[in-house]
């Protein structure tokens, strides 16, 4: 049987960290960084199962304004006539970096049968100089991933620098090998390693 489940994915540069959690978002803490608030990056409904994704700064994040400002925390949910599933994706004390790559989550629903997946949310963000995003999927077609920058107000409430982002739903998997990011010059700024292992659902 395939259960729901998220997928954390912080393919920073000196940290390439996966796990898979069955947890409801974490709270806010008291910090210094509690007045900021969560702002939604996309929400929708793929196959009758709904979906939301948002971002805000880590819970104590640095002190120092530009580097907490590269430091979010992704959260992503969806549910089904189950249940649902909810996690939570941050940097942990790292920041965003041009050359760092993508901090990104997923998280994924069964079919009614439960034999299949039958859609995937997915959020990511970047750091602000990256300009696109190109994703190789399992097969080898390419994908080009459109990014969208947060306003100056949902980075004003957030706590947030104005990051790039994307946060999208498919139906089935979203197989994906390769990442890679570029600059608006089209100078590519990052390339992942292997991702199949972690993107990829397991066999049943």
């Amino acid at each position: 049987m395939r259960a729901a489940h998220v997928k954390l994915l912080l393919a920073l540069a000196a940290i390439a960290t996966v796990a898979s959690v069955s947890a409801a978002l974490a709270s806010e803490t008291a910090s210094g960084s509690s007045h900021y608030s969560s702002v939604t990056l996309g929400a929708g409904e793929i196959a009758g199962d709904p979906w939301s994704a948002s971002v805000r700064r880590e819970d104590g994040a640095a002190h120092a304004k530009r580097v907490a400002e590269l430091q979010p925390c992704l959260g992503i949910s969806s549910k089904r006539f189950n249940g649902g599933d909810a996690g939570e994706a941050c940097t942990s004390r790292s920041r965003l970096t041009p050359e760092g790559g993508a901090l990104w989550i997923t998280t994924s629903e069964p079919n009614e049968a439960e034999t299949e997946t039958a859609m995937t949310a997915v959020a990511m963000v970047f750091a602000p100089k990256t300009a696109a995003v190109k994703a190789t999927l399992l097969g080898g077609r390419v994908e080009a991933i459109g990014l969208k920058r947060l306003t100056s107000q949902q980075a004003r409430t957030a706590g947030l620098g104005r990051l790039r982002y994307t946060a999208f739903a498919t139906a089935g998997t979203w197989c994906v090998t390769r990442l890679e990011s570029f600059d608006r010059a089209g100078h590519r700024l990052w390339r992942s390693h292997n991702l199949r292992e972690q993107s990829c659902p397991a066999e049943s």
